[in-house]
């Protein structure tokens, strides 16, 4: 069985925005799992030609087995929701709880979200997207012309760039630079 990685909005959006998706997913061996609240957050990309905005179908991924909703267990989930989201937004807020309280992965940018459960003492693996794409790329061929175009998909079209002080800034902008422009 594939391992559960509870996945954020943004994360979530960043992957969708490298049209590499699928190939992550199955690569990777994760079984994305998103709360309903981050379902609802998860509404569109720009295009990369236009920079116009255009709808994210992610039932796709839901009918292809790629990505499952979950609903907050209210009995054993909500309280931990609530701490959350007196901190951080909805979505942070739901995925963490359920993360925690199921004992799961989770993929996450914001900041803020990740120190808030470390503040906690949470003790359950956080992954970002650089370290998602970090993993895909080191671990699944090593396609340096893909990852390139991967890396400038998500700057196009989710206007994702790691934070100056993200441990894997260097590696994103080495790859991106052989994409050009």
């Amino acid at each position: 069985m594939k391992p559960l990685l509870i996945t954020d909005a943004s994360v979530l959006l960043n992957l969708l925005a490298s049209e590499a998706f699928e190939e992550i997913a199955h690569q990777c061996g994760w079984h994305f799992v998103i709360c309903e609240v981050v379902q609802s957050e998860v509404l569109a990309l720009r295009n990369a030609e236009t920079g116009e905005m255009e709808p994210v179908d992610l039932q796709r991924f839901i009918d292809a087995k790629l990505i499952e909703v979950v609903s907050l267990d209210v009995a054993t989930e909500s309280s931990c929701y609530i701490e959350y989201a007196a901190l951080v937004d909805d979505g942070e807020a739901m995925s963490l709880a359920i993360a925690e309280v199921r004992n799961l992965a989770i993929a996450l940018d914001d900041r803020r979200a990740i120190n808030v459960a470390h503040g906690r003492g949470v003790k359950i693996p956080m992954l970002t997207t650089p370290e998602m794409l970090h993993t895909w790329h080191q671990e699944h061929g090593r396609d340096e012309a893909k990852m390139a175009a991967a890396l400038k998909k998500i700057e196009t079209r989710a206007r994702y760039i790691p934070p100056k002080n993200h441990p894997l800034r260097k590696w994103w902008h080495e790859c991106r630079a052989i994409a050009g422009d």
